[in-house]
């Protein structure tokens, strides 16, 4: 009888609930209540924007014009609630766009579904409650508990940009443990299904999530996820977008399981916009804890993957994530190692600190551990090694950019090394040292290196000057010296031969003393030019020296001429010698004569450089110089701008000279 009952009741369109149907089978006079349960036309429900039915509480089974999502999802609780649709599946289609906060669809198996082709055409817009609460939980639009299903397919949903929107994640699986009569057993994983749908944050370059937060907010990698899998529950994803979301596409952790195909795209995901580490992403992150997360991702259409070879899949070091990272089927690595580029060691010795500078890619520290190592380039290898992180409080770390690190640290930590460079540098991996990559760099010491070069050359310069100095000095002392022992010698023959003194003319000996006294000026002249010269003063040195070769030529031509005449002159000398071997006078008169000429000749340098007053001397001494005055001349007129130095060649080669004639 109760069977043909219900039957009649499933005929009848209720329109509103009504409370329990009772029956009194006679001859009983009690009441019996019983569930009644609903045809499957009442579990699939239609979202219509512009329906009629906007409930806050159940109060009918409607099914064709319910305006919300929020009304519908009251509808199927109390439904469930009753077990009214025991055997029948939830779904919720919609065609338009909704906005909502908290659908609470917690332990309920409920599909959403959107009718049309465009997923623009079935779009939900969540904008969560705002401040939101400490737990993701009392936040998120779908939240999926113990034995809970949740299918989303063909929808296009959209987490508002508005800042706290961040805090809040799409959907939220949560693990727990069920309490029963019998004790405590573990329950049904939840489970979240979501096919060929769009979901969107609102990460974008203006977003301020991320404005200048520190390295410890900064590495907060599960923050601001789309979805979070958290305990024993499931994940599966297939020919969806998930883009643009201030923190990962999915994060995992308590020994969840994600599952992500080929045909779903990962986009700019946990993009640290306004940042320090603003190249940084999160795609997936596995936070390990309780148990073996599982995460399995095909990386065929995630962005990053296909331009920079990062994956951005991030995992924690406690061994409790299980990473299966496929590119066209083949094993990948989840997260690029750091690659270091260039590398370059500063030592300041004053502050007894260095400064490792080290450009490259990928070397963001968030949730592992890195090692700075320097070693010296030889086969011994030998070297330092610094653990380096968020939590590192060893070392000063500054991170400009994922693509650069300084590392300030302790210089008396490498100055053992400084006895052989260069060095190797590197940044790697904690256990990853095998696939590290190594930059050869000179260090350099701040202060010091460059200013000792100067330092060096200043040095040297003076040491230059000084000698320079030391040499005009003592060719000054040598020509007095010569000239002294001359004046000398000729006072001497003078006094000894006094018939012969008046064969040198005053004419001869006013040029002679006009000579003297122009080789002493010059010679003065040169010395006090030395004792007062800088740094500048030798380069004019080395440049007028330079325009004196070019009268080389003449010079030594002239050279030949007076040695010619030399050697003429002690021919005749030693004939006489021979003719008047025993006329001591003769030979005394003869040897007045050679110093003659030889100061003649001394003469005719000099006046070479000072005007042709001296060449006509010359001329009237000795007929042979006649021919050369004019030529002397032309020279002299062509050397002007460089006639101090050429005066002080010529001086000290003639003297040389004369010195060694005289020998």
């Amino acid at each position: 009888i109760s069977q043909k009952l219900i039957s009649q009741f499933q005929t009848v369109d209720f329109g509103p609930t009504f409370s329990p149907v009772a029956v009194k089978l006679p001859p009983s006079s009690q009441f019996t209540t019983f569930a009644l349960p609903l045809d499957d036309l009442y579990g699939k429900i239609r979202i219509n924007k512009e329906g009629q039915e906007s409930c806050s509480s159940y109060t009918g089974n409607y099914h064709l014009d319910v305006r919300t999502l929020s009304c519908a999802m009251i509808v199927i609780r109390s439904q469930d609630l009753n077990g009214e649709l025991k055997k029948s599946p939830h779904i919720i289609s919609i065609n338009d766009s909704f906005t909502e906060n908290d659908l609470r669809t917690d332990d309920i198996a409920v599909s959403f579904i959107g009718e049309n082709s465009l997923h623009q055409s079935n779009k939900i817009i969540f904008e969560p409650i705002l401040p939101t609460g400490t737990s993701p939980s009392d936040n998120s639009l779908f939240r999926i508990r113990d034995g809970g299903l949740v299918t989303l397919t063909n929808l296009f949903i959209l987490r508002s940009n508005i800042l706290g929107s961040e805090n809040a994640p799409i959907v939220m699986i949560i693990y727990g443990i069920g309490q029963q009569s019998n004790g405590n057993i573990m329950n049904a994983p939840g489970k979240l299904v979501i096919e060929k749908c769009i979901l969107e944050g609102g990460n974008s370059a203006n977003s301020n999530v991320w404005h200048d937060l520190g390295l410890t907010e900064t590495c907060n990698v599960g923050y601001g996820a789309a979805i979070v899998a958290d305990g024993q529950t499931i994940v599966q994803i297939s020919g969806s977008s998930i883009r643009t979301f201030e923190g990962p596409a999915v994060r995992a952790l308590n020994g969840a399981s994600v599952t992500i195909d080929k045909n779903t795209t990962l986009d700019n995901n946990g993009l640290r916009n306004k940042n320090t580490l603003s190249s940084m992403q999160t795609n997936v992150v596995c936070e390990g804890g309780i148990g073996t997360t599982l995460v399995d991702v095909a990386l065929d259409n995630v962005t990053s993957y296909r331009i920079t070879g990062n994956a951005w899949i991030f995992s924690s070091s406690d061994n409790a994530c299980d990473i299966k990272a496929t590119f066209n089927g083949i094993q990948q690595l989840p997260r690029s190692q750091p690659q270091a580029e260039t590398a370059n060691v500063t030592i300041y010795q004053q502050k007894k600190i260095a400064d490792v500078n080290i450009g490259g890619h990928f070397m963001e520290p968030c949730m592992r551990s890195l090692v700075l190592e320097i070693r010296q380039n030889n086969g011994i290898k030998q070297g330092i090694t610094l653990d380096i992180g968020v939590e590192n409080a060893s070392s000063q770390v500054a991170w400009s950019s994922s693509n650069n690190v300084i590392i300030q640290l302790e210089a008396s930590l490498i100055q053992e090394l400084l006895v052989y460079t260069p060095w190797e540098v590197s940044i790697y991996d904690v256990g990853q040292k095998d696939s590290a990559t190594w930059i050869l760099t000179e260090p350099v010491i701040d202060g010091k290196t460059e200013p000792q070069d100067d330092q060096k050359k200043d040095k040297s310069q003076k040491e230059q000057n000084h000698e320079e100095k030391q040499d005009l000095k003592i060719r000054k002392i040598n020509k007095d010296r010569r000239l002294s022992d001359s004046h000398s010698s000729n006072s001497s023959h003078l006094t000894t031969s006094p018939s012969n003194s008046h064969t040198k003319s005053p004419r001869s000996r006013k040029t002679h003393q006009t000579a003297s006294s122009i080789e002493d000026k010059i010679s003065d002249s040169l010395t006090s030019s030395a004792a007062s010269t800088t740094d500048g003063s030798f380069d004019e040195f080395e440049s007028t020296e330079s325009s004196s070769i070019v009268t080389q030529d003449i010079d030594e031509h002239k050279d030949m001429n007076v040695e010619a005449q030399l050697k003429s002159s002690r021919t005749s000398h030693q004939q006489s010698h021979l003719n008047s071997k025993h006329d001591k006078k003769s030979q005394k008169a003869s040897k007045i004569a050679n110093d003659k000429l030889d100061k003649s000749q001394e003469v005719d340098s000099v006046s070479d450089n000072f005007g042709s007053d001296s060449q006509s001397v010359m001329s009237t001494e000795n007929g042979q110089f006649e021919n050369q005055s004019e030529y002397y001349d032309l020279k002299n007129k062509q050397n002007i701008p460089n006639k101090l130095q050429l005066d002080k060649i010529k001086t000290s080669k003639i003297v040389k000279k004369n010195e060694d004639s005289l020998a």
